[in-house]
């Protein structure tokens, strides 16, 4: 190798080198974008739920909301929890629209004024017809929850959460006789979305024990 050739080979790997250097360090700076983001609608609630990297924690979140064909708006805030704090984050959406589609989006805003959005997540609501509120009913003689439901076969998927969307518990009722136990299950007010697999059918109440 010729000495003009050597030195132009030194040249170009001390570009390569600055080059990775320079991208590890834009790396290091740039927030990472949501680790984990979930949207779920019951009735007319919408649970969302994501988790941002523990080390890389925004000073607060903005949840923006937007139907279709319209523009996104922030419709809450919510502060982040602890640094390092590995632990989801939840919110509750009450739609008072008539829409039938939904796109979600967290913005996480930093202390020095950057702001990243997470992934937009399109939700389509299931028709009314299909989504039922049905009554839920202490019965003192056992101590359980009676879902008053209409009679159909085989057994119903009940997800029980709290009234901030976190899941709680999952039972598997007979349809012919739907009774929950929420006796271990913590908190004091449910909501509760039971599905009837045969015929795609879900239902939804509300439950407070006293």
């Amino acid at each position: 190798m010729t000495k003009s050739a050597n030195n132009l080979l030194k040249v170009q790997m001390k570009k390569i080198v600055s080059f990775i250097l320079l991208l590890g360090i834009i790396m290091l700076c740039v927030p990472a974008s949501a680790q984990q983001f979930e949207a779920t609608a019951m009735h007319k609630y919408v649970f969302l739920k994501w988790k941002w990297p523990a080390d890389q924690q925004p000073d607060h979140y903005e949840i923006e909301r937007r139907s279709r064909g319209g523009s996104f708006a922030m419709v809450a805030m919510t502060f982040s929890g602890e640094p390092n704090d590995t632990s989801a984050l939840y919110y509750k959406d009450k739609l008072t629209g008539v829409e039938d589609h939904y796109y979600y989006r967290i913005k996480a805003v930093y202390p020095d004024g950057q702001s990243f959005f997470s992934e937009i997540i399109s939700l389509s609501l299931e028709k009314t017809a299909d989504q039922k509120m049905i009554d839920a009913i202490l019965d003192k003689s056992t101590g359980k929850v009676k879902l008053v439901l209409p009679p159909l076969n085989g057994n119903y998927i009940c997800r029980i959460y709290n009234m901030n969307g976190v899941l709680l518990s999952v039972e598997k009722p007979e349809a012919c006789e739907p009774e929950l136990s929420l006796a271990q299950v913590e908190g004091s007010r449910f909501f509760i979305e039971t599905y009837h697999p045969q015929t795609g059918k879900k239902f939804y109440s509300t439950y407070t024990r006293n």
